[in-house]
């Protein structure tokens, strides 16, 4: 009993149990309902690294026309590890969801240290549940580099803390490494190492560990300085996929047009309704017990966060995940607000409560939809007719998922732009040779153009004749 006991009080254990679970229907294709069009960019990136140049400084992509394909994104390390992977076991479209996971499980690892060292016990395993149990859940598994990031800033953190505290200069070395490698794969990650301001600020550590911090500090900004506001249009073409937001004013005022989505993005998404309320609680008790080195963290992680949600504006509003880089302070002062229930009965039965609203709310995630099975059918229908160098045209619209898998590169036009005069013919003398055509994305198909093949979900036209 003592030994059981001792096993379901390690948090090792449940993030290996948390680590098992999202192991069910790892190797889906991405073809989840939500944010599909994200990962299969992430794979196209990935995939063009081992079939056309393998210079991580200039990621492609399949949809720039009749372009190179060159565009500006987060760096993608994210994608060359998926590249790597490629290399060494063959192609597949699933290698993303394990290194996010394995990533992922690591920064939750770092979490429960974080918390642990410098606040409690019972908070940093609270915490870490509801950590796990949130948004984390779902997208620590997708093929994006979100959760990726925040992983890599989070072992960032805990590697700059311990340096102020026991003054190693390999923890500083690493701090650099993961804090470089977290802030590239993901600009908004930086938010979550906004804590070491206040122990910098803090009179708990020696002057020349903080200097010495803040030095090293100005290498992983530089970094990610130079790819995000030169390298980035240095590269970017007239095609781009990565937007940085419309700015902190405009970005303002989107949000404020619809506060309740916006407010949707915590009390829903982030840790659901039961983890939002212990996140409110836990801000109760930590004002009400005055724990002002908490009540300082909170102020300025939320204030980092704001500046960023400001920046996305609009994107903030629509994709839930862009909160992701906040769950790791909700979590700690859930985790926090937990830890002070008097009762372990209550304390338990909360967390109970969460986990499975967390989980339940999100266990669409490892299932596909069987009627979007056709769309793996797609590149071995067009290479019995397409040539691997011959550009075509997909009804996809913004989303690259039908040029992922169709293989090809090309233009991905919604379907009333191509029915409009002049646009085939525009695009045939921008080169491209075919249209292929969704009939699920858009049934009705009134170009005039000669069919070469048809079945019940797609249409194939020479672009080359004219009827």
């Amino acid at each position: 009993m003592e030994k059981l006991e001792r096993v379901l009080g390690d948090i090792r254990f449940w993030i290996s149990i948390f680590f098992l679970i999202r192991l069910f229907g790892i190797t889906n294709p991405p073809l989840e309902v939500a944010h599909n069009w994200r990962q299969t960019a992430v794979n196209t990136v990935a995939r063009n690294f081992q079939e056309v140049d393998n210079n991580i400084f200039y990621p492609r992509f399949d949809t720039g026309g009749n372009t190179s394909g060159i565009s500006g994104t987060e760096f993608p390390l994210f994608n060359y590890l998926i590249y790597l992977s490629n290399l060494i076991f063959g192609y597949s479209h699933w290698y993303g969801r394990l290194i996010n996971l394995i990533v992922s499980s690591f920064g939750a690892w770092a979490f429960y240290l974080l918390v642990k060292k410098h606040f409690n016990k019972n908070a940093a395993f609270f915490g870490t549940i509801v950590f796990l149990s949130s948004l984390w859940f779902a997208f620590s598994r997708k093929i994006m580099p979100d959760t990726f990031s925040i992983s890599l800033c989070l072992i960032a953190l805990l590697m700059a803390l311990n340096f102020l505290k026991n003054g190693r200069s390999r923890m500083l070395l690493l701090y650099c490494l993961f804090a470089s490698m977290g802030i590239l794969s993901k600009i908004p990650s930086i938010v979550v190492l906004t804590p070491l301001v206040c122990a910098i600020l803090s009179s708990s550590y020696s002057a020349s560990r903080k200097y010495s911090l803040v030095v090293f500090s100005i290498i992983p900004l530089s970094f990610s300085a130079w790819w995000y506001f030169y390298w980035f249009d240095h590269i970017t073409s007239d095609y781009i996929l990565y937007r940085m937001g419309p700015g902190i004013s405009k970005g303002f005022i989107q949000l404020i047009q619809t506060p309740n989505q916006t407010l949707n993005n915590f009390y829903f998404d982030a840790l659901k309704f039961s983890g939002f309320a212990l996140f409110l609680f836990g801000i109760f008790i930590i004002i009400k017990e005055r724990i002002f080195s908490l009540i300082a963290i909170v102020g300025l992680y939320s204030l980092a966060f704001f500046i960023f949600m400001m920046q996305a504006g609009y994107g903030f509003r629509i994709h839930e995940y862009y909160t992701l880089p906040y769950i790791p302070l909700m979590a700690l002062i859930a985790g926090y607000g937990l830890s002070k229930i008097r009762k372990p009965f209550w304390g338990y039965l909360l967390l109970s409560v969460i986990v499975l609203e967390g989980i339940l709310n999100q266990q669409h995630d490892f299932f596909i939809k069987e009627n979007h099975r056709y769309k793996l059918d797609l590149e071995s229908l067009v290479s019995e007719i397409v040539e691997k160098d011959e550009l075509v045209v997909v009804n996809g619209g913004e989303n690259p998922q039908m040029m992922y898998f169709a293989h090809r590169r090309g233009w991905s036009i919604d379907a009333i732009t191509l029915g409009k005069k002049r646009k085939i013919q525009t695009l045939r003398d921008e080169g491209a040779s075919y249209l292929i055509w969704d009939k699920h994305l858009s049934s009705q198909f009134h170009i005039q153009l000669p069919v070469l093949f048809e079945n019940e979900d797609y249409v194939f036209c020479d672009l080359r004749k004219e009827m």
